[in-house]
């Protein structure tokens, strides 16, 4: 027995040593030959009281690099990827908002202006502008186009913007974000909500900052346990989850095989467009529906007008990968609908009083494919065009003096 078992020893030796080398090998080569991948830079993220948990480290400067883009990112002094403001900013004890009254600056783009109008705008990654600079973003476009001002230019304003997109956050977060925002004496004229689809999935999940990264407080499924650290350590191993997890169709026959847990996040979301849908997702609806009568309440006690618009995911709009999909997943057509969330968030919004926008038919019929990143899920720079150019008409009965 004690032979066998020394023989099988150092048969596994054999075997995990010469891949332990060859893995090193590789890692160093990465490190050397290719640039790094960094989704969250140490030091973006703080610690935020429940239910908002984490927020964008006010002053912090730094890079986003994913095998698609390399943008700069700048949090300002509120908190925000967003240009300066001098009315408020972020206190150390992750307390909120609160009023900057010392700030004396007397740069013009730092002063109150008359008539100004203000809009919230509340999202995740999207709204953030994952992917694309500042001014490229959605956001930033239609502050510029409502106006009349070149994207690139930040001069005197009479309609403002406050981006407050955040990657992770869903929408009970982007409410505290929208308390704090008036409690601490903001006016704004609208709140404007982007809905992506894994919002519903994001109802409930903790992420935490540790050790300045962003991580799942609970971490689930086959890769998970040690995912974070993984990832946070080795460039080879960055690369590969970029480069193949994040692709649609392997993360669905991954998830088939059973090498990776149907629960863990994948920017899949299928099941959300189950005709029959589980009873997970039905709660999770449910939760969606309570998270917005709670917004739109408060915004109708300060005065403001709430707006949701829903950005598609990428199969939705593009007929070729949903085929492929259906493929690798042996899906039925059927059982499907893969316009049952835009109804819902209509049916909602109608019932609530809040205006609804469904960027899924202009994004559909102008060949969806081409506004979305190769291996990212998120909007390119055209994405984000489109985008505005729809928010436009969507915002401007209210932009009247």
């Amino acid at each position: 027995m004690k032979t066998r078992l020394k023989k099988l020893f150092f048969i596994l030796l054999a075997i995990s040593l010469p891949c332990f080398v060859l893995f090193c090998v590789f890692e160093l080569a990465v490190r050397l030959f290719l640039p790094d991948i960094i989704k969250y830079p140490q030091g973006l993220f703080v610690e935020a009281q429940s239910p908002q948990y984490y927020k964008f480290a006010p002053g912090f400067k730094g890079r986003i690099k994913q095998s698609d883009y390399d943008i700069r990112v700048e949090i300002n002094e509120d908190g925000f990827r967003d240009y300066a403001s001098a009315r408020f900013s972020v206190d150390g004890d992750a307390d909120g908002l609160k009023n900057d009254s010392a700030n004396t600056s007397t740069s013009p783009l730092l002063q109150p202006q008359p008539r100004q109008k203000k809009i919230i705008g509340l999202g995740d990654s999207f709204a953030f502008g994952d992917g694309v600079e500042l001014e490229e973003s959605f956001y930033a476009l239609l502050e510029a186009q409502l106006n009349h001002q070149d994207p690139h230019q930040n001069p005197q304003q009479k309609v403002r913007i406050i981006k407050t997109g955040c990657h992770g956050y869903n929408t009970e977060q982007e409410l505290e974000v929208l308390k704090k925002l008036l409690l601490a004496g903001e006016k704004a004229d609208i709140a404007m909500l982007a809905f992506y689809i894994n919002d519903l999935s994001d109802i409930g999940q903790v992420r935490k900052v540790e050790g300045g990264h962003l991580v799942a407080s609970k971490q689930k499924g086959y890769l998970s346990g040690t995912k974070a650290f993984v990832l946070r350590h080795s460039r080879l191993c960055r690369l590969a989850y970029n480069h193949v997890v994040r692709n649609m169709v392997l993360l669905s026959w991954l998830q088939k095989s059973g090498l990776l847990a149907a629960h863990d996040r994948s920017y899949n979301h299928s099941n959300k467009f189950l005709v029959d849908a589980p009873e997970k997702v039905t709660q999770q609806w449910q939760e969606q529906k309570r998270l917005l009568e709670r917004m739109q309440k408060l915004c109708k006690e300060s005065g403001v007008q709430l707006q949701l618009f829903y950005i598609p995911i990428q199969y939705q709009v593009d007929e070729d990968l949903w085929g492929a999909m259906k493929k690798s997943l042996s899906l039925l057509e059927d059982d499907y609908d893969l316009n049952l969330p835009n109804r819902l968030l209509g049916q909602y919004c109608s019932e609530l009083e809040i205006d609804y926008l469904d960027l899924t038919p202009v994004i559909r019929n102008n060949s969806g494919a081409s506004y979305y990143f190769p291996h990212d899920p998120h909007f390119n720079v055209a994405g984000h065009a489109v985008s505005a150019n729809c928010l436009v008409p969507f915002v401007k009965p209210y932009m009247n003096p």
